[in-house]
């Protein structure tokens, strides 16, 4: 009378080491294992990366609003040169190529200026977003 595989080995044990499958299931734990690791190390790095990308976002908005800033200030002193190239122009004290070159500048002032100024909401939409206050 011969043992049968169903005698022989019980199923509802560890498989011994050494063997195939004993190999496996160590395999398998260590998978588990190194698996478990990763998740914990990517779930450290993505808050660390949601960190970076707010601190990127916090200084994307201080830089677009120094460039606002910076702009206004180009603007008062285009609507400043303007207004003087234009009284001047008026007493027939400058030309006209020097007002219209006054007038070019303003134009290339206030473009710059509500550039700036759509910048600095982008940035201040993207630095909220990266706070998670936006939806």
């Amino acid at each position: 009378m011969g043992i049968t595989a169903a005698h022989a080995y019980d199923f509802d044990e560890e498989p011994p080491s050494g063997t195939a499958q004993g190999e496996a299931g160590a395999a398998s734990d260590e998978e588990r294992a190194r698996a478990r690791e990763q998740a914990q190390a990517e779930l450290e790095s993505g808050g660390e990366l949601l960190a970076l990308e707010m601190t990127q976002a916090a200084n994307n908005l201080d830089e677009a609003l120094l460039e606002r800033r910076l702009a206004d200030t180009s603007m008062e002193a285009a609507e400043e040169n303007l207004r003087m190239s234009r009284r001047q122009y008026e007493a027939g004290l400058e030309t006209l190529s020097d007002y219209l070159e006054a007038q070019a500048v303003w134009q290339q002032a206030s473009r710059t200026q509500v550039e700036a100024r759509i910048g600095s909401y982008l940035r201040w939409l993207e630095y909220r977003k990266a706070a998670g206050l936006l939806d």
